[in-house]
């Protein structure tokens, strides 16, 4: 390169320079050029017309000011020493931090060769030199215009590439869990059960089911059995194997796809599924329950299924039979010609433990269908009471059951025995007798006082409701040894028959009779307090007031809640002295 006189060539006549408003107020621009007085001069230029300027006063010291900043503009001076502004251009583009950065070589009127070999290393524009200021404003303008489009452009991809993603996403994905949804699933199931036969591979399926899912939502909200599922899909896919597939089969049912996987394996995976669920509470807004599941296995090699839809329906009559015998458990497939064979020889060939199994199924079948009778009995009888009291009732049963972490199979007992209560009350005292306004005479009294064992009499009809006809014998039971029919006190009283006796005093009084109306919120709070230790749990109350302060059960404010557990507080303590 042929040396230059720069002070001769860079000087900038007086009568050009004059501030030009720009708009780019934090706009930084990196000068580079080994002549001070250009640099000063160039400075002095942009700093009036509101950039910001870094220095630099030749190439090497330009690539030590890129290690730190990250300028928006680069004018760079093509003839220095030790390394020329074309080096320092290749050097920028060739750069993935540094790339997009404009640069505007300065070159002189003539070097045309300059101009080509900067444009060829990536320069974005130049100017020759001598320029004037609205030139070199220009310039700096046109590129930093340009480079805004490109980034604009850029983020506009980046957009579509990410909506075309989320869509896609979104049309595979169940948006509440993140796995894959069945949609996509049957593919995918289809894909896999192919190479499994193709290349005779063992494949394992498991079917997922949250146990009494419905009265979460129906107890607790929507909300809160989203944050359960949501939390039950991420449990499963930490402890996965990095081959196995995911995904929501629908409301409560998940299904697990296990490549590899033979029918011992996936029940040992599935078993320690179901115990880790077994053990976990969901914890949401002050909130805490535990959820049981229920999983049913099939397997390509033990099953022999046609299709990957036959394996499907085979992994779902297992998660029948799981739900059948008394949920929280596993259950692989096993056909009706050797299901009875194959189950005794699994359980070590003892056919009383298969058959009482079976038996437990069968009974929980069989109390459900007898208590869903006598309601249509006593629906039958006109009593519009009945149906309102009763959801009620079952609603706070399942509350505090799930308040004291209770195991599904006792909740339900107590959820029975509240409903044979209802039922048989409304059959054996009638209409006239539970809405009586006046005093009662003798034989009214000895009817009322004599309906728990009336209630264990005909439930001695159902043998079967042994577990339920406690709850129902000793539910007038007080807890300071005041009730009947045997005296009881503290915990001698049967928990459910405690839980029950609190249950039924609140929806009585939450509920207008013929007699009185409804008790306000905060008089049936104070009812309660004032109850317990003599009629009431005093513990079993506090957790009450908790559970219904969380679930909004009560119209009452913070302040009044606050006094209620205040008192309670003071009621628990004073026993404990």
């Amino acid at each position: 390169m042929n040396p230059k006189s720069k002070q001769s060539e860079i000087r900038i006549p007086q009568s050009k320079i004059k501030t030009i408003r720009n708009p780019h107020s934090a706009i930084r621009i990196l000068v580079v050029d080994d002549s001070l007085t250009i640099r000063m001069q160039v400075k002095d230029l942009l700093e009036e017309n509101g950039f910001e300027v870094l220095l630099a006063q030749d190439g090497l010291e330009c690539l030590k000011v890129l290690d730190e900043e990250t300028p928006d503009v680069i004018l760079l001076d093509i003839i220095m020493p030790e390394m020329d502004g074309i080096e320092v251009c290749r050097r920028i583009k060739d750069h993935e931090k540094l790339l997009d950065i404009p640069v505007i070589i300065l070159t002189n009127v003539t070097d045309t060769e300059n101009k080509v070999s900067g444009l060829n290393a990536g320069a974005d524009d130049y100017i020759t030199k001598p320029f004037a200021v609205e030139e070199l404003m220009a310039r700096v303008d046109s590129v930093i215009r340009t480079k805004k489009l490109f980034e604009q452009l850029r983020e506009e991809i980046k957009f579509r590439r990410e909506a075309e993603t989320r869509l896609k996403e979104l049309s595979t994905h169940d948006t509440l869990t993140g796995l894959t949804n069945r949609l996509q699933m049957d593919d995918i199931v289809k894909r896999e059960f192919k190479r499994a036969q193709r290349y005779d591979r063992n494949l394992s399926f498991l079917m997922f089911d949250l146990d009494f899912f419905k009265d979460v939502n129906d107890s607790y909200g929507h909300a809160f059995g989203d944050f359960v599922l949501k939390e039950f899909a991420s449990d499963l896919k930490k402890h996965v194997r990095d081959s196995d597939l995911l995904f929501r089969y629908g409301g409560e049912e998940f299904l697990a796809v296990l490549p590899e996987a033979s029918i011992n394996g996936a029940e040992k995976a599935a078993e320690i599924t179901r115990r880790r669920c077994e053990k976990r509470n969901y914890d949401f807004e002050d909130r805490s329950i535990s959820v049981t599941v229920s999983i049913g296995i099939s397997s390509i090699q033990d099953h022999h299924p046609a299709t990957a839809e036959e394996m499907l329906r085979y992994a779902d009559q297992a998660l029948y039979q799981a739900k059948a015998e008394g949920r929280n458990r596993v259950r692989a497939y096993r056909s009706e010609s050797s299901a009875s064979h194959q189950e005794q020889r699994d359980q070590g060939g003892n056919p009383l433990k298969y058959v009482k199994e079976h038996l437990s199924a069968i009974l929980e079948k069989t109390k459900d269908s007898s208590i869903s009778s006598l309601e249509l009995l006593v629906r039958d009888m006109g009593d519009a009471r009945f149906t309102n009291h009763k959801k009620q009732v079952l609603q706070y049963m399942e509350l505090m059951g799930s308040k004291l972490h209770l195991p599904p199979n006792i909740i339900e007992t107590f959820k029975r025995a509240a409903s044979l209560h209802d039922c048989f009350c409304n059959i054996l005292l009638g209409k006239a007798l539970i809405t009586n306004k006046g005093d009662l005479n003798e034989e009214e009294k000895q009817k009322i006082k004599d309906h728990p064992y009336m209630l264990v009499e005909l439930t001695e009809v159902f043998d079967f409701f042994v577990s339920e006809r406690t709850v129902l014998l000793y539910h007038h039971e007080n807890y300071d040894g005041s009730g009947y029919p045997y005296g009881l006190s503290g915990d001698q009283i049967p928990l459910g028959a405690r839980v029950y006796a609190i249950v039924d005093a609140l929806v009585s009084m939450s509920s207008e009779r013929s007699y009185r109306e409804k008790f306000s919120p905060e008089q049936i709070l104070d009812e309660l307090i004032d109850n317990a230790g003599r009629q009431f749990d005093p513990v079993l109350v506090d957790l009450f007031i908790g559970a219904i302060e969380e679930n909004r059960l009560l119209n009452a404010d913070e302040e009044t809640f606050g006094r209620a557990k205040e008192k309670i507080e003071m009621v628990c303590n004073k026993r404990k002295r």
